[in-house]
């Protein structure tokens, strides 16, 4: 039985993607930091799921946390870096420092973390797959008034494409996936936050509208990218919401072009 490991599975997005790794063949090993509700999820599959209580922000959090699960489980076989937060929305100007801050640590640092922890084993293992969960923020417009959130998970991406690069060699693989508008408890707080519903109307709009998507459609996503079939688009961006199969049909064109990754347009190779 296979091993993914799941950062961030207390919430909306890491429960769906956990019970769709479950039904899919997978133990899971839970991480998040909120043990109470962490503990109780993880109950739902029996022996399938363990539940580790991690702050992905902290290196000594996340080696503890790992260690205990590669004792229960075994090596990471999946990685999917799931855990995020969108903490601040205002102009740069106005941001409390702190909380800008916090994305970040979270968001980049913990993905990296994460990385720097699981991603040697597979490299000596010769087997693994990473998937970071990313943004459209700052991937496909500049989202002022997000700038940590856009920073971090533009960030993240970035990283994405480099680790696919060093692990090519291993024979091990990176995704980035960037989801839709999903009922989560960010997304709760962009729409009920003031400063976010005066700068970043669009989120709460979207739900008004009914145009969000539901959980599983990111982890459908995960399981596609986990199951192989695009492991020669390692590095690329994909979007849930988006006909990803297509793209993975296309993957001679995506690599001719280019495509699905972060680019400074205008400016020519050489």
């Amino acid at each position: 039985m296979p091993t993914a490991y799941v950062t961030g599975a207390a919430g909306g997005l890491g429960t769906a993607i956990t019970d769709a790794l479950v039904s899919d063949g997978y133990s899971v090993a839970m991480f998040d930091i909120d043990r109470s509700q962490l503990q109780d999820l993880a109950t739902r599959h029996g022996d399938a799921v363990r539940a580790f209580e991690a702050d992905v922000s902290d290196a000594a959090s996340v080696d503890a946390a790992v260690t205990a699960a590669e004792a229960a489980f075994g090596p990471c076989e999946l990685l999917v870096n799931n855990a995020g937060t969108f903490s601040v929305c205002a102009p740069m100007w106005e941001c409390d420092p702190d909380l800008w801050q916090r994305d970040v640590r979270i968001n980049l640092i913990g993905t990296f973390l994460m990385c720097n922890r699981v991603t040697g084993g597979m490299v000596d293992r010769k087997l693994g797959r990473v998937i970071n969960i990313v943004s459209s923020g700052g991937v496909l417009d500049g989202h002022p008034y997000g700038t940590s959130y856009a920073a971090s998970k533009t960030g993240t991406t970035r990283i994405t494409e480099g680790l696919a690069i060093e692990l090519a060699e291993h024979g091990c693989q990176a995704f980035a996936v960037g989801p839709p508008a999903v009922a989560t408890a960010m997304t709760k707080w962009l729409v009920e936050d003031g400063q976010a519903r005066t700068y970043r109307p669009l989120i709460k709009e979207i739900f008004e509208r009914g145009e969000d998507h539901p959980p599983s459609v990111v982890a459908d996503c995960v399981l596609a990218l986990a199951s192989g079939r695009a492991d020669r688009l390692s590095g690329r961006y994909f979007l849930p919401h988006e006909d990803y199969e297509a793209v993975i049909d296309a993957a001679d064109e995506v690599l001719d072009r280019d495509l699905w990754a972060l680019r400074i347009t205008g400016h020519e190779k050489g």
